[in-house]
């Protein structure tokens, strides 16, 4: 009996895998929001979206995020883009995870927000100060950043985040722009009905969707 259930066990972990790794593209869970905001998606407007003030964003500890800051991020022309919708109840998203987190630290891109403070008041001495590190757009990150991934989470309740990340602290890294789409203002207005969802904007203005799990180990950018 008990071989037959270890049978069972290692037939349904192959399977398992097989899914994950094999059927990535089809590996998502669908969401309540009309798609037609996906399909009229553009570059432009996904960075107008994001600044427009009326779309409320927080960081992972629920402070409202500085827009100003923000906007300088947003509209940097010679970076590449990516926005990674998730949640901390959809499996797809936590199967992900490990992969997309190696791939930040590779790459090791981001743009601190005492950087940004810095560069936009001209603050020669902000680098004296203690860093406050609850902030999410942080620390010690280049400046010459050419990627940025913005880590959003349309989580409703806290709770699920904050369990979430004390299993996945990496998501509160210099890797990542932590966003709290705790609203889902910004995922009504990009269409996002499916969960893992990623959109790239790349310096071109070329735009990419990708629903589900992303190969985050072959990807180049």
């Amino acid at each position: 009996m008990k071989i037959r259930m270890a049978l069972i066990f290692l037939v349904l972990f192959v399977a398992s895998v097989f899914v994950v790794f094999y059927l990535k593209d089809y590996f998502f869970i669908r969401t309540h929001v009309d798609q037609s905001g996906k399909q009229n998606l553009t570059s432009l407007k996904v960075i107008e979206v994001l600044n427009d003030n009326s779309v409320e964003l927080y960081d992972y500890q629920g402070k409202a995020l500085d827009r100003d800051i923000m906007a300088r991020l947003v509209n940097e022309k010679e970076v590449t883009k990516v926005f990674h919708f998730w949640a901390s109840w959809c499996d797809p998203c936590a199967i992900e995870l490990p992969e997309l987190i190696s791939y930040a630290k590779k790459i090791n891109e981001g743009l601190s927000l005492e950087s940004a403070l810095k560069a936009s008041k001209g603050d020669s001495g902000a680098s004296n100060r203690p860093r406050d590190q609850s902030v999410s757009i942080k620390d010690d990150a280049s400046e010459k950043s050419r990627v940025q991934i913005y880590l959003i989470s349309i989580d409703s309740e806290a709770d699920g985040l904050h369990k979430f990340a004390k299993i996945f602290p990496e998501i509160n890294s210099k890797n990542f722009i932590q966003v709290w789409d705790k609203n889902n203002l910004l995922s009504n207005r990009y269409g996002v009905d499916k969960l893992p969802m990623t959109i790239f904007v790349f310096p071109s203005g070329k735009l990419e969707i990708h629903e589900g799990v992303v190969n985050w180990k072959k990807l180049s950018l």
